[in-house]
C-alpha cells in the first residue's frame, strides 16, 4: 500500500515540475505576466490566472468597474436618488481568490502593502478583516494599472502616492 502512495507522490511531483516549467515559459513569453509577477503577493501562478481572465484591462473604464469585476466591492441599488440597499455584483471568482490570497501573502512581510495594512489597523483603527480587504483592493488596483500601462510595478510610486 505504501508503494502505491509513493508512486502517487512521485507522479504529483513530476506533474508539479511540469506545471512550474510551463508557468515560467509563459512568464518569459508575455510582458503582462512578467509585470504582474513583480507585484508582491501575486506570484507567477496568480499572474497567469489574471492574464488569462482579463486579457486586456483597458476594457474597464475605471477602477470601480475593475474592482466590481474582481468581486472586491459591492454596488448600491439606487432608484430616483433613493438607496435600496446593496447588491453583490456578478464577478470573477478566480480573480477574487487571487487578490485575497495575495493580500494574505503580503501581510507580515517587509513590503509596502504590509505598511499600508499596519497603517489601517493602528492609525485608522480598521478591523483586521476590513484592513485585509482594503489591501486586496489596493493590490487589485495596482494590478489593473500595471496591465493598462504595460510597465512593471514600482513600489516607490506607491510610497509617493501615500504621501500626497
Amino acid at each position: 500500500m505504501l508503494e502505491g502512495v509513493d508512486r502517487g507522490i512521485e507522479a504529483y511531483e513530476k506533474e508539479r515540475t511540469r506545471y512550474d516549467a510551463e508557468m515560467e515559459k509563459q512568464r518569459k513569453k508575455h510582458l503582462m505576466i512578467r509585470n504582474l509577477d513583480g507585484i508582491h503577493g501575486i506570484g507567477v501562478i496568480g499572474a497567469v490566472k489574471i492574464a488569462a481572465r482579463v486579457v486586456d484591462a483597458r476594457r474597464f473604464e475605471d477602477k470601480g468597474k475593475w474592482l466590481s469585476y474582481c468581486g472586491l466591492v459591492r454596488q448600491e441599488k439606487l432608484s430616483g436618488g433613493r438607496s435600496y440597499g446593496w447588491k453583490k455584483p456578478r464577478y470573477c471568482r478566480t480573480l477574487k481568490g487571487v487578490f485575497k490570497a495575495a493580500a494574505l501573502g503580503v501581510i507580515g512581510g517587509e513590503n509596502n502593502f504590509n505598511k499600508y495594512y499596519d497603517l489601517l489597523l493602528n492609525k485608522k483603527h480598521y478591523s483586521e478583516h476590513n484592513a485585509r480587504h482594503a489591501v486586496s483592493r489596493k493590490i487589485a488596483t495596482i494590478a489593473c494599472a500595471v496591465t493598462k500601462s504595460e510597465k512593471p510595478f514600482d513600489p516607490e510610486m506607491m510610497d509617493q502616492g501615500a504621501q500626497n
